[in-house]
């Protein structure tokens, strides 16, 4: 027999769960239908490379982690469901030996709700080289909200570079369109670092910020800003998301990028990502016998779960 699973005439509560690690899920017996909001890991942030004035790049910047959303009658999950929140990629570790290329960062994780995740991508943010340095590839966003089932790209890192590094990508698709699918919003990627240069400072790039759902010029998370050595050689942490707004939930948005070695005595290290899913920037390159910028962390997944009773 047929069992009508309408419930917009009927929904007496919600209960909202969300989760910042791993845990299991337990189900209320009188919960009718399902909510599932997840977000995967973001990308650590390639590290510079050590090497020769105006020959050794800043690591590039990594991606964001990429979201799925799903819903459905409760009836279609067990009594109990694993969740599994995904850390973020570790930023590449600094380069100490002359004339070498930087270490890559650590990918994006995937998280889950029961059977509900999304694939990520396994480019990961490369280290600084002596000319530029690929970012961290684009993730996916998903939907499946029966009866619609809808999967597109997300935003990748910056490229790091022996000059001047790329800014991370905005939540879309590229740096005018603007992606959204019903409400969902994810992270952001990160800028790369800057490279080395003895005479001209190189600044790392801006992190991704996260655009406004149906407004591709109005921030809502800005990414975080590009280091400098004439400034703050650092990359700036990208800014984590505040709940919602307006029935939309955002990501975090991409970290900047550390700046390049130029007069001064260190290389600008990447910053970490905006909770949940924002890319770590990547770490500056460093002129010889100086060690040269770590790239920064991808931020944590999340898992939200609500309930309709």
């Amino acid at each position: 027999m047929a069992t009508n699973n309408t419930i917009n005439s009927s929904i007496v509560g919600t209960i909202t769960t969300k989760y910042t690690a791993s845990n299991t899920w337990t189900k209320n017996v009188n919960t009718r239908w399902v909510q599932a909001i997840v977000w995967n890991s973001g990308g650590g942030g390639g590290s510079g490379r050590q090497g020769a004035t105006t020959a050794a790049g800043g690591g590039g910047g990594g991606a964001c982690g990429g979201i799925i959303t799903w819903q459905g009658p409760a009836l279609f999950l067990g009594s109990t469901e694993t969740v599994t929140v995904a850390a973020g990629g570790t930023g590449g570790a600094t380069q100490g030996s002359n004339l070498t290329n930087g270490n890559p960062g650590g990918a994006s994780a995937q998280s889950a709700f029961g059977g509900v995740k999304i694939n990520i991508n396994s480019g990961v943010a490369a280290g600084g080289t002596t000319t530029s340095a690929a970012g961290g590839l684009s993730q996916g966003f998903a939907l499946y909200e029966l009866p619609l089932t809808s999967i597109i790209a997300a935003a990748a890192g910056g490229a790091g570079s022996n000059a001047a590094a790329t800014n991370g990508s905005a939540n879309n698709t590229n740096s005018t369109a603007q992606l959204t699918i019903l409400g969902q919003q994810g992270g952001s990627g990160a800028g790369g670092g800057g490279g080395a240069n003895a005479v001209t400072p190189r600044a790392g790039g801006v992190g991704g910020a996260v655009l406004a759902q149906g407004n591709g010029s109005t921030t809502v998370l800005a990414g975080g800003t590009s280091g400098v050595e004439t400034g703050t050689i650092n990359g700036g942490n990208g800014n984590d998301a505040v709940n919602t707004s307006g029935g939309v939930w955002y990501g975090g948005s991409g970290a900047g990028g550390g700046g390049g070695q130029s007069t001064g005595l260190v290389a600008g290290t990447g910053g970490n990502g905006g909770i949940p899913g924002g890319g770590g920037g990547g770490g500056g390159g460093s002129i010889t016998a100086t060690t040269s910028g770590a790239g920064g962390n991808g931020a944590r997944g999340e898992v939200w779960v609500i309930e309709y009773l």
